[in-house]
């Protein structure tokens, strides 16, 4: 598999931004807010998608906005300082200088942002599901879907608001809305290829599994890890590896775990492609049973 790009060029600039300026706010890749507006969009929500309270990092949404779409409008769940440094940012070696650094790099809202952002950059959206911009829910947004979620009344336990969260609008991200299975047998290679063209572009996906696809392509990087970030710099070497192994891993599981599902009629051995089958198996971690 090809390595990982840890320094690809990328923005630099670091300028504290206003409510429409790209997002997050340390250097490298960035998403800029959806149409240029990033409040007082007029948001119709038509019906949850996924998520709730299986989903570690978000809510996903069908809705029109300004009169356009539909779009899949992904919710963020508001996240702690105490997680981030403790759980997201726990393969790090040493600490980060400031809770905004783990913000910047951990926060699930601020991984998709960069992993999107380079894709951006990279001219390579087709990569994945494409996303459209960031936008942040009003109070009266925030409480008009909280009440669609007839399971809780408190909008705060919904999206994990706590005391240091105060006044913090509910963060999402617009993206294509595209329907379908996760993916198909034609899929299988372009995954694959999807998947190296990512680590070229230095994007760990961290999270590749069935439920994580639409037609073959991507819709979520909440756990991304996007260069330039503290990820692969503050990491022992051997941590690192793993981390890069667990993408093809996790990707030969869920092509495996799908095209065994009794509704697939696939031969899931000839589907995988040969380099697969070589990364893997020279992980340690799985062998070609074909052999």
């Amino acid at each position: 598999m090809a390595p990982i790009a840890t320094n690809p060029a990328a923005t630099t600039n670091a300028a504290p931004p206003n409510l429409a300026q790209p997002l997050p706010r340390a250097p490298g890749p960035k998403l800029a807010a959806f149409m240029n507006k990033a409040y007082h969009a007029d948001i119709e929500f038509i019906e949850e998608l996924g998520g709730g309270r299986t989903a570690a990092d978000s809510r996903v949404w069908k809705v029109n906005i300004d009169g356009s779409g539909p779009y899949a409008l992904k919710l963020f769940y508001f996240v702690g300082s105490r997680y981030l440094r403790r759980d997201l940012a726990a393969p790090l070696n040493r600490p980060l200088p400031s809770d905004n650094d783990y913000f910047d790099y951990f926060d699930p809202f601020h991984c998709e942002c960069r992993a999107y952002g380079r894709l951006k950059e990279a001219e390579s959206e087709n990569l994945a599901v494409r996303a459209l911009g960031y936008l942040f829910l009003t109070a009266d947004q925030e409480a008009q879907v909280s009440n669609e979620i007839e399971a809780y009344v408190n909008s705060d336990e919904i999206w994990e608001r706590t005391d240091e969260h105060d006044g913090a609008p509910i963060r999402a991200i617009v993206k294509e809305l595209v329907e379908g299975d996760p993916f198909q047998p034609e899929h299988v290679s372009v995954m694959w290829d999807d998947l190296e063209r990512l680590h070229e572009l230095g994007i760990l996906v961290r999270d590749v599994r069935i439920l994580n696809y639409i037609n073959g392509k991507l819709i979520d990087f909440s756990r991304a890890w996007t260069a330039p970030t503290p990820a692969f710099e503050y990491i022992r070497k051997e941590c690192l590896e793993e981390e890069r192994r667990k993408d093809p891993e996790q990707l030969h599981g869920a092509i495996f775990d799908y095209g065994r599902d009794p509704c697939q009629d696939w031969d899931t051995n000839e589907l995988m492609p040969d380099e697969l089958w070589d990364c893997v198996g020279g992980s340690g971690t799985d062998k070609d049973p074909r052999n």
